[in-house]
């Protein structure tokens, strides 16, 4: 997984959660627990970060 890779969340809460997919933005793989700033992918002005362990995405497949 690097920048610019289009992910999803592992495990979903639900399945509005589960339609949701994420832009990396960047990736800390040099800390204790290695985190990913995600970007929602969406139609509005102002897009969503959020800040996630990278046990939490996964890519998605092509």
């Amino acid at each position: 997984m690097e920048a610019n890779h289009v992910v999803k969340y592992s495990r979903p809460q639900n399945e509005e959660e589960r339609k949701f997919r994420f832009r990396v933005l960047e990736i800390h793989r040099d800390v204790e627990n290695p985190r990913a700033h995600i970007q929602l992918i969406c139609d509005s002005r102002i897009k969503p970060v959020e800040v996630v362990a990278l046990a939490e995405i996964e890519p998605v497949a092509p």
